[in-house]
């Protein structure tokens, strides 16, 4: 069950017609020691002074050690031929088949409604429970769609009245101690400038490539990418990206379509493969669409593929408490799938600081009643991808906005416990003991690491616009730095980077690759009412404003070689 539904999902009134046609997908259970086992050997290859560092897997092998129960995929068949269901598609650890709503309901035992995203405005159908024989509990991990509500929307283009005040009021743009010279808005030219690799020429490596995952009506322009390079990029103008119609996404472009425009929504898409695509010229970049299908879905195709990018960025996110454990066990475990096949995946830790900025806001739900607990961010708090936080500039400092936190779902992993410690018990001592009510100190800490996301220069429909900031302009950002690094390991016959984080948490960080964040503050929740929390600061070390710090390309370049 779930906890909450989204506030961005309304369940509709409209009936379903029982003749409709759904496609269910079941997900086996698999041992939990093949988990651990699996997760284990992910740490192993990703731990630089660990033997077996950069000796990532193949699907094949991933799917061995992740192998379900035995005969239950049989068991599982056998129910569904029971209930006159037939012609299945298999993967390694799911059935799926096609059916009409009204068997749909009889073999769940649920009814399904229709839900919609105030946002976008498309429609789901979901059901919030279900039931299953019992003899069938302890092979069935979960069902799909059922309770899964796809990836809301960051939201990062918003306009203000003062151009050089972020939301807490404190000047955003100036001069850092790498001297930043091209004026105040961020542009591939500044980001080069200030994180040290404006004199960088990337690496001869055909083979690197970069993915930036779209949701929604989200689709990069072409168009629009041109007028950017011209504008902000002008000796990369020769830079293009591919978009990949994913599952059951589109790749609509503005200049061609015929269709209605409303159909068209690019300023997130945008965002992230503008700068990508500026910084990391001349390797390829991949626009992913995948429409509104499910997280699990999502994963399924990119693991699917052959040949994947060594580099996604990921600006889409949802609170964790919107998804069920279950299901957001399944997903973290796909990410970490990712990590074994040799991929780096960054995705954005959230603009609302600790909470959601709604009426619930830092609200969650204890029986009947809603108490005050932080609110964190899934997928930046699952423990096998690299979540990025925001910085402001002059001085450089957390952004008040950014998402940070600890997850009410998943363990601290081992490969953060000295830093987040000291953090509980020396450095954040202040805001530990004034936030100990609302976050699990055991928790998986985010985010890892942070850069600028603030007053991000785009072309969006043609027009220039330099009011962009949020977590989902910092995290293509670093993403760009990371496929950079992709590049150079793999232009000298090493693998690729694979999943970052037992890297960032030890060598890069006593290597001095991340500039430690000491000054500012993320925002706390309820803050015009009397119980009102505070956020948390960022402090010496590793602290949930700005995790680790921000790069330094020219040493995580020599560390990571």
């Amino acid at each position: 069950m779930l906890e909450d539904i989204a506030s961005s999902w309304t369940q509709l009134p409209d009936v379903i017609e029982r003749t409709s046609p759904i496609e269910l997908t079941i997900h086996l259970t698999q041992p939990s020691e093949n988990l651990q086992a699996f997760e284990k050997a992910l740490i192993d290859i990703s731990t630089p002074e660990h033997i077996s560092y950069g000796k990532h897997l193949a699907q094949s092998q991933i799917n061995t050690m992740l192998r379900p129960f035995a005969n239950t995929s049989d068991l599982v068949q056998n129910w569904l031929k029971d209930m006159s269901l037939n012609n299945f598609a298999f993967g390694s650890d799911w059935i799926a088949f096609n059916t009409t709503i009204e068997k749909a309901e009889s073999l769940l035992q649920t009814t399904y409604r229709v839900f919609k995203n105030e946002a976008t405005n498309e429609t789901v159908i979901r059901t919030l429970s279900y039931s299953l024989p019992v003899d069938l509990h302890w092979c069935v991990d979960l069902i799909e769609p059922t309770n899964d509500f796809p990836f809301r929307k960051r939201k990062t283009i918003r306009p203000r009245t003062d151009p050089t005040v972020s939301k807490s009021g404190i000047q955003k743009y100036g001069n850092l101690d790498r001297n930043p010279s091209s004026g105040s808005a961020i542009t591939p030219v500044r980001l080069a400038e200030l994180y040290g690799y404006s004199d960088y020429t990337p690496a001869n490596a055909e083979n690197n490539k970069v993915g930036v995952l779209g949701f929604q009506k989200q689709i990069a322009q072409e168009s629009d990418l041109v007028l950017f390079l011209a504008a902000y990029a002008a000796d990369k103008t020769n830079a293009s990206f591919n978009c990949v119609a994913a599952a059951k996404g589109k790749c609509y472009q503005r200049s061609t379509y015929t269709g209605d425009p409303k159909d068209i929504k690019s300023g997130e898409a945008n965002l992230d493969l503008q700068y990508t695509v500026s910084g990391t010229y001349p390797y390829e970049n991949i626009y992913y669409q995948f429409g509104c299908v499910s997280d699990v879905k999502t994963l399924n195709y990119l693991l699917a593929l052959e040949s994947l990018p060594q580099t996604i960025s990921i600006s889409w996110g949802i609170e964790e408490r919107f998804t069920s454990k279950r299901l957001a066990r399944k997903i973290c475990n796909k990410y970490a799938q990712l990590g074994a096949r040799g991929v780096s995946v960054l995705v954005a830790s959230g603009d609302d600081g600790v909470g959601d900025e709604s009426d619930t806001w830092c609200k969650k739900k204890k029986g009947n009643a809603r108490v005050i607990k932080f609110l964190p961010e899934f997928p930046s708090t699952c423990p096998f991808v690299t979540s990025v936080g925001s910085t402001d500039l002059d001085p450089e400092q957390a952004s008040s906005f950014s998402g940070g936190g600890f997850s009410w779902y998943f363990d601290r992993p081992n490969y953060q416990d000295d830093m987040v410690n000291r953090y509980l018990t020396e450095f954040g001592l202040d805001d530990v003991a004034s936030n100990r009510d609302y976050f699990k100190t055991s928790g998986r800490a985010y985010p890892d690491v942070t850069a600028v996301g603030n007053g991000y220069c785009i072309v969006n429909k043609g027009a220039k616009k330099c009011d962009v900031f949020g977590t989902s302009a910092s995290t293509p950002a670093f993403a760009s730095i990371i496929a950079l690094l992709n590049g150079e390991r793999l232009s000298s016959g090493k693998s690729s980077l694979g999943f970052l984080n037992p890297w960032l948490y030890k060598s890069l960080y006593e290597a001095g690759g991340l500039r430690d964040i000491v000054q500012g503050r993320m925002e706390g929740c309820l803050k015009t009412k009397p119980e009102g929390t505070l956020g948390f600061s960022a402090v010496k070390g590793w602290d949930p404003a700005t995790g680790l710090g921000s790069p330094r390309f020219k040493t995580m370049k020599a560390n990571m070689m």
